[in-house]
């Protein structure tokens, strides 16, 4: 599902690259666990993989198509069909409801949809709680159930259990797993090592480059 090849990513000719000739491969089921230091490119390599930058050099194929090379409305259609992400701190909308929330990610469905994806996670409860309300543990839930209900082929998480307990942290982790069961290809930027426990690849990036 996912081919990366040769990537490098760099935001001025005076400083040394973000990303310097990555490249690996995930398949449908699979979870690549991406570690590595602050600054060695995590969060830059999954906005990538998100399409929401692009890449000074390399390729980043999803199926057959180069989606760094695609025309902008292949790319635009690949990133509300094909990828979705849970972005770090949940990047919820505080004063929508947890349900809101979910919707608002849906690109299509409707409520029962978007309450079952609550339930799946242990928010069904708290579907009309304000997201700003939420425990830390809860918001994470559900910025998973967001992106979990959008059912693209590829999901895309940043740092999904920081700040967590183990309990919320189990809880998340497992429905990442899920995720790979039901064939979704899995991207996990994390510098938890409890993520080990889920990852079946391991990508350590140092300086930006694969080590």
């Amino acid at each position: 599902m996912i081919r990366v090849e040769g990537l490098a990513k760099t935001y001025s000719e005076t400083v040394a690259p973000v990303l310097a000739g990555v490249s690996f491969e995930v398949r449908p089921g699979e979870i690549l666990w991406v570690s590595g230091p602050s600054g060695a490119g995590k969060s830059t390599l999954l906005n990538v993989l998100g399409l929401l930058t692009g890449a000074n050099a390399g390729s980043y194929h999803i199926g057959d198509v180069d989606m760094l090379h695609a025309p902008q409305h292949v790319r635009r259609r690949a990133r509300s069909e094909l990828v979705s992400m849970v972005f770090q701190r949940g990047n919820l909308f505080d004063h929508l409801s947890a349900l809101e929330n979910v919707l608002v990610g849906m690109s299509h469905g409707g409520v029962p949809d978007a309450l079952a994806q609550l339930e799946a996670v242990g928010m069904g409860s708290k579907a009309g709680q304000r997201a700003g309300l939420l425990s830390g543990g809860e918001q994470g839930r559900v910025a998973f159930a967001r992106a979990a209900a959008r059912k693209t082929p590829i999901l895309l998480a940043d740092e999904p259990v920081a700040g967590l307990d183990d309990g919320n942290a189990t809880i998340v982790l497992d429905l990442l797993a899920g995720e790979a069961r039901r064939g979704v290809a899995v991207v996990v930027v994390s510098h938890d090592d409890r993520v080990t426990t889920i990852g079946t690849c391991h990508l350590r990036l140092g300086k930006g480059v694969a080590a």
